[in-house]
């Protein structure tokens, strides 16, 4: 058993009776509480109790299912079913009480700017009660960091917007850290259950150039996290206990000096009409508050049910892109600003834009209309677009490929030596220093990006007849 000294993130306790204890451990939990949780006030924390400014993100309050395995990979997206997941009970004698501790409103991963603290970010959430209807307090929570202690300037315990203790990771990669909230406990309500997050607060992102292509020691563009707990102390009644368990992390979260948001807008009509230029897809690109982006490739992924789409364009607000400035093209380089897309039912297609000079987004941005003229349609037609994503998250160079759908993972200071991976929308977040969409053998620089976590990407445009 833990010592107070020891805090922790989520699962059980017990309480011992007539010198026999029953530890009973649950990983997962459904949710059907639909009490509120509050994600905080705007402003920096006042002291360990204060209110801080929170980036909540979209939550999950439902299930987050299964405790996933730390490993390299993105971490899975929450479960929202009803699965509990596994209960392990270790007997000891006679069960008199416990404290269950499970996920609850998870974050969902995205990107986090690496704004050198300047806001909080919640990462992971939780719940706890007492089994036997008690109200329970926590005292403290272990956590851990499943990334480099570079990335993260401070972590806290929060729970209702509060504060509630705070402290630093220290320096490595799989740092763990022990936040004291004895001075300001974590009680549950009068309903039986309490609720916690885990925030942090990101650093600066550093160029690549400014630390000598370092990948490890400093905060870089790309670089993913996620933080668990594995131990907690509490009290209840009279009773002070603590308990060890497997981690429950939160989800990933990967840092960019900035980020895109993508907004599909609505069309003035979604009918097919033959022979008549139509839009087909239209959407905003804006940037966060934090900088500019860039942008290289879009590409889309089509559907349909044997429409012929001719003569591609693509509008920046109510204004005709020339064909100096971006091309259009399908899967094999064909250019569909003077040619055609035939959908065929059987396949999916992909149509490309490709900006010959990066376009630069900054703000509320820009909206581009994507539009061509359909022939051959009869009843019972229709065509599909939606974005063509890549989970991929890497960072590198351009390269000079035929459909601008790839990215060159090379170290920094040497492209094509490393590996080359698709990708679907190719946007820049300007963290080196200087930045270029030139290739990468041309001085080109490294901080080019796929469509991971982008919000979002995952709006389809269906037009029919």
């Amino acid at each position: 058993m833990k010592n107070l000294s020891g805090l922790m993130f989520a699962l059980v306790a017990f309480v011992a009776m007539n010198g026999c204890t029953t530890i009973t451990l649950v990983f997962g939990g459904s949710d059907s509480d639909p009490r509120p949780m509050a994600m905080g006030d705007a402003g920096v924390p006042m002291g360990d109790a204060g209110r801080a400014e929170l980036d909540a993100g979209p939550m999950l309050h439902d299930d987050a299912g299964p405790v996933p395995t730390p490993d390299a990979g993105p971490a899975p997206t929450p479960d929202a079913g009803t699965d509990s997941g596994p209960v392990v009970t270790v007997d000891s004698g006679t069960e008199s009480s416990a404290v269950i501790v499970e996920p609850y409103g998870m974050r969902e991963s995205t990107i986090l700017v690496g704004d050198g603290g300047a806001v909080w970010h919640m990462v992971s959430g939780y719940r706890f009660h007492a089994v036997d209807g008690s109200i329970a307090s926590l005292d403290g929570v272990d956590v851990i960091l499943d990334g480099d202690a570079a990335n993260i300037n401070m972590v806290a315990i929060a729970s209702e917007g509060v504060v509630h203790g705070s402290d630093i990771f220290p320096s490595g990669v799989g740092s763990t850290r022990r936040i004291d909230t004895s001075g300001s406990p974590i009680s549950a309500g009068s309903d039986g259950y309490g609720y916690f997050q885990i925030w942090v607060k990101v650093a600066n992102v550093q160029s690549s150039a400014s630390v000598s292509g370092a990948t490890t020691g400093v905060c870089n563009s790309g670089d993913r996290f996620r933080v668990g707990a594995y131990n907690v102390d509490y009290h209840l009644g009279s009773v002070v206990a603590g308990t060890s368990f497997d981690t429950i992390y939160g989800n990933e979260f990967q840092i960019r000096k900035t980020r895109p948001t993508v907004t599909r807008l609505s069309l003035s009509t979604t009918t097919l009409s033959n022979g008549t230029d139509q839009d087909l897809y239209r959407f905003q690109v804006s940037a966060d508050a934090a900088g500019s982006i860039g942008i290289h490739s879009i590409s889309f992924d089509v559907s349909g049910t044997g429409v012929t789409l001719s003569n591609f364009r693509l509008r920046k607000g109510s204004t005709e892109m020339s064909l100096t400035d971006c091309l259009i093209v399908d899967e094999t380089a064909a250019n569909l600003s003077g040619g055609s897309l035939v959908v065929d039912p059987t396949d999916t297609h992909r149509v490309v834009i490709w900006f010959l000079n990066e376009q630069t987004v900054t703000g509320s941005g820009n909206v581009y209309t994507l539009h061509a003229t359909p022939s051959g349609v009869v009843a019972g037609d229709s065509v599909s677009f939606n974005f063509h994503r890549t989970s991929t998250g890497a960072t590198g160079y351009l390269l000079d490929d035929p459909i601008h759908s790839a990215l060159d993972t090379s170290a920094w200071g040497s492209p094509r030596t490393g590996t080359v991976i698709a990708a679907g929308f190719i946007w820049s977040d300007f963290s080196e220093v200087p930045h270029s969409d030139f290739y990468g053998v041309g001085g080109g620089s490294r901080d080019w990006t796929d469509g991971l976590y982008i919000e979002d990407l995952t709006q389809t445009q269906t037009l029919s007849r």
